[in-house]
Protein backbone atom coordinates (compact mmCIF):
# COMPACT_ATOMS: atom_id res chain seq x y z
CA UNK A 1 0.00 0.00 0.00
CA UNK A 2 1.17 3.53 -0.75
CA UNK A 3 2.65 5.03 2.50
CA UNK A 4 0.84 8.34 1.94
CA UNK A 5 -2.53 6.62 1.59
CA UNK A 6 -1.74 4.55 4.66
CA UNK A 7 -0.99 7.73 6.64
CA UNK A 8 -4.21 9.36 5.45
CA UNK A 9 -6.16 6.35 6.76
CA UNK A 10 -4.23 6.48 10.04
CA UNK A 11 -4.75 10.25 10.19
CA UNK A 12 -8.49 9.82 9.79
CA UNK A 13 -8.44 7.30 12.62
CA UNK A 14 -6.30 9.64 14.70
CA UNK A 15 -8.75 12.46 14.11
CA UNK A 16 -11.60 10.26 15.25
CA UNK A 17 -9.85 8.86 18.30
CA UNK A 18 -8.17 12.02 19.42
CA UNK A 19 -11.00 14.46 18.96
CA UNK A 20 -13.65 12.17 20.43
CA UNK A 21 -16.19 14.94 19.96
CA UNK A 22 -19.36 12.93 19.97
CA UNK A 23 -22.45 12.66 22.05
CA UNK A 24 -23.30 9.10 23.10
CA UNK A 25 -26.72 7.87 24.07
CA UNK A 26 -27.38 6.23 27.44
CA UNK A 27 -27.93 2.48 27.30
CA UNK A 28 -28.77 2.32 30.98
CA UNK A 29 -26.43 -0.63 31.60
CA UNK A 30 -25.31 -0.31 35.19
CA UNK A 31 -25.87 3.45 35.29
CA UNK A 32 -27.44 3.57 38.74
CA UNK A 33 -24.69 1.46 40.34
CA UNK A 34 -21.99 3.77 38.98
CA UNK A 35 -23.86 6.84 40.12
CA UNK A 36 -24.12 5.49 43.65
CA UNK A 37 -20.33 4.88 43.86
CA UNK A 38 -19.23 8.12 42.24
CA UNK A 39 -17.64 10.95 44.12
CA UNK A 40 -19.15 14.01 42.52
CA UNK A 41 -16.34 15.13 40.25
CA UNK A 42 -18.12 18.12 38.89
CA UNK A 43 -17.44 21.65 37.79
CA UNK A 44 -15.28 23.73 35.51
CA UNK A 45 -11.50 23.42 35.66
CA UNK A 46 -8.89 25.60 33.95
CA UNK A 47 -5.60 24.41 32.54
CA UNK A 48 -2.69 24.58 34.96
CA UNK A 49 -0.41 22.40 32.83
CA UNK A 50 3.22 22.78 33.82
CA UNK A 51 6.06 23.14 31.34
CA UNK A 52 7.21 19.63 32.30
CA UNK A 53 3.73 18.19 31.55
CA UNK A 54 3.67 19.97 28.18
CA UNK A 55 7.11 18.54 27.32
CA UNK A 56 6.00 14.99 28.19
CA UNK A 57 2.92 15.40 25.93
CA UNK A 58 5.06 16.66 23.05
CA UNK A 59 7.68 13.92 23.49
CA UNK A 60 4.98 11.24 23.48
CA UNK A 61 3.55 12.63 20.23
CA UNK A 62 7.05 12.84 18.72
CA UNK A 63 7.82 9.19 19.57
CA UNK A 64 4.62 8.06 17.83
CA UNK A 65 5.21 10.30 14.80
CA UNK A 66 8.65 8.74 14.26
CA UNK A 67 6.95 5.40 13.66
CA UNK A 68 5.50 6.75 10.40
CA UNK A 69 7.44 6.84 7.11
CA UNK A 70 9.63 9.96 6.92
CA UNK A 71 7.67 11.47 4.03
CA UNK A 72 4.44 11.57 6.07
CA UNK A 73 5.83 12.44 9.50
CA UNK A 74 5.11 16.19 9.12
CA UNK A 75 1.46 15.47 8.34
CA UNK A 76 1.16 13.04 11.25
CA UNK A 77 2.86 15.53 13.59
CA UNK A 78 0.50 18.34 12.62
CA UNK A 79 -2.61 16.19 13.05
CA UNK A 80 -1.49 14.70 16.37
CA UNK A 81 -0.42 18.10 17.74
CA UNK A 82 -3.87 19.47 16.97
CA UNK A 83 -5.65 16.46 18.44
CA UNK A 84 -3.59 16.40 21.63
CA UNK A 85 -4.02 20.15 22.07
CA UNK A 86 -4.19 21.12 25.73
CA UNK A 87 -7.67 22.55 26.35
CA UNK A 88 -7.78 25.81 28.31
CA UNK A 89 -10.69 24.37 30.32
CA UNK A 90 -12.72 21.23 30.93
CA UNK A 91 -16.15 20.92 32.45
CA UNK A 92 -17.58 17.80 34.06
CA UNK A 93 -21.18 17.24 35.13
CA UNK A 94 -22.68 14.16 36.75
CA UNK A 95 -26.42 13.70 36.96
CA UNK A 96 -29.00 10.96 36.47
CA UNK A 97 -26.47 8.15 36.10
CA UNK A 98 -24.63 9.99 33.32
CA UNK A 99 -21.49 12.05 33.12
CA UNK A 100 -20.90 14.84 30.62
CA UNK A 101 -17.33 15.65 29.60
CA UNK A 102 -16.89 18.99 27.87
CA UNK A 103 -13.40 19.95 26.69
CA UNK A 104 -12.78 23.43 25.29
CA UNK A 105 -13.15 23.36 21.50
CA UNK A 106 -15.19 20.12 21.37
CA UNK A 107 -18.80 19.11 21.67
CA UNK A 108 -19.93 17.78 25.08
CA UNK A 109 -19.57 13.99 25.39
CA UNK A 110 -22.29 12.23 27.40
CA UNK A 111 -21.66 8.73 28.78
CA UNK A 112 -23.58 6.50 31.19
CA UNK A 113 -21.68 5.78 34.41
CA UNK A 114 -20.57 2.14 34.71
CA UNK A 115 -22.16 1.24 31.41
CA UNK A 116 -21.61 1.75 27.72
CA UNK A 117 -23.22 3.51 24.82
CA UNK A 118 -22.85 3.07 21.07
CA UNK A 119 -22.40 6.04 18.80
CA UNK A 120 -20.43 7.44 15.91
CA UNK A 121 -17.07 9.16 16.05
CA UNK A 122 -16.52 12.36 14.03
CA UNK A 123 -15.50 10.31 10.98
CA UNK A 124 -18.74 8.31 11.13
CA UNK A 125 -17.11 5.14 12.47
CA UNK A 126 -18.87 3.00 15.06
CA UNK A 127 -17.61 3.67 18.58
CA UNK A 128 -18.35 2.56 22.13
CA UNK A 129 -18.34 5.13 24.93
CA UNK A 130 -17.88 4.18 28.56
CA UNK A 131 -17.43 6.01 31.86
CA UNK A 132 -16.86 4.70 35.33
CA UNK A 133 -16.33 6.38 38.65
CA UNK A 134 -14.64 5.09 41.75
CA UNK A 135 -13.83 7.32 44.70
CA UNK A 136 -11.81 10.29 43.48
CA UNK A 137 -11.32 8.94 39.93
CA UNK A 138 -13.44 9.18 36.80
CA UNK A 139 -12.46 7.23 33.66
CA UNK A 140 -13.81 7.89 30.15
CA UNK A 141 -13.06 5.34 27.39
CA UNK A 142 -13.82 5.76 23.69
CA UNK A 143 -13.19 2.65 21.58
CA UNK A 144 -13.33 2.06 17.81
CA UNK A 145 -12.33 -1.06 15.91
CA UNK A 146 -8.88 0.46 15.34
CA UNK A 147 -8.06 2.04 18.68
CA UNK A 148 -8.93 3.56 22.00
CA UNK A 149 -8.70 6.80 23.98
CA UNK A 150 -8.76 6.64 27.79
CA UNK A 151 -9.10 9.84 29.84
CA UNK A 152 -8.48 9.24 33.55
CA UNK A 153 -9.46 12.16 35.75
CA UNK A 154 -8.33 12.12 39.35
CA UNK A 155 -9.22 14.70 42.01
CA UNK A 156 -6.22 15.95 43.97
CA UNK A 157 -6.34 16.80 47.72
CA UNK A 158 -6.52 20.54 46.92
CA UNK A 159 -9.56 20.06 44.61
CA UNK A 160 -7.59 20.34 41.38
CA UNK A 161 -7.60 17.59 38.74
CA UNK A 162 -5.00 15.47 36.98
CA UNK A 163 -6.09 14.36 33.51
CA UNK A 164 -4.12 11.37 32.22
CA UNK A 165 -4.61 10.57 28.54
CA UNK A 166 -3.71 7.36 26.72
CA UNK A 167 -4.27 7.00 22.98
CA UNK A 168 -3.64 3.66 21.33
CA UNK A 169 -4.23 2.32 17.86
CA UNK A 170 -3.47 -0.74 15.80
CA UNK A 171 -1.57 1.75 13.61
CA UNK A 172 0.73 2.90 16.47
CA UNK A 173 3.33 0.72 18.14
CA UNK A 174 3.70 3.18 21.01
CA UNK A 175 0.60 4.67 22.68
CA UNK A 176 0.57 8.41 23.28
CA UNK A 177 0.51 9.03 27.05
CA UNK A 178 0.59 12.23 29.06
CA UNK A 179 -0.87 13.86 32.18
CA UNK A 180 -2.10 17.44 32.58
CA UNK A 181 -3.04 19.53 35.61
CA UNK A 182 -6.28 21.53 35.89
CA UNK A 183 -7.19 23.98 38.64
CA UNK A 184 -10.74 24.33 39.97
CA UNK A 185 -12.33 27.14 37.99
CA UNK A 186 -15.08 29.63 38.70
Amino acid sequence: MNPTLSLLRVSALSLALLSSSVVAADTGAGASAGAAQATAISGRYTSAATDAEKKVRQKSVDVTVKEFPANVQPIAADKLDVKTHIPSWIEIKQAGGKVTFHFEGRQPEVCPLSGSAKGKDPEGNDATFEARASGDTLVQTITTEEGKRVNTIKVQPDGSLKLSVELSSIKFKTPIRYTLSFAKGK
